[in-house]
């Protein structure tokens, strides 16, 4: 899927805190080719690489109300 920037990063995480898959989705697709551009550098495995990129996105929705703490 295509790299969809977004300009409103603080709104989409303090959506996602508060439970928003829709905001998560968003997020996902923004990031999800650029993550997986720097992990595949760490790597050189695309079978290691999605399953980080999966674990990351994973554990971020677990620990979505700690979201909130971040840049304050």
């Amino acid at each position: 899927m295509a790299l969809k920037p977004i300009h409103n990063d603080a709104e989409i995480i303090e959506q996602i805190a508060k439970g928003s898959e829709k905001a998560f989705a968003e997020l996902f697709y923004a990031y999800h080719n650029q993550l997986g551009k720097f992990v595949i550098l760490l790597t050189h495995s695309e079978e290691r690489t999605e399953e980080i990129i999966q674990d990351v996105f994973v554990k971020m929705w677990q620990n979505r109300e700690k979201l909130l703490c971040i840049g304050q």
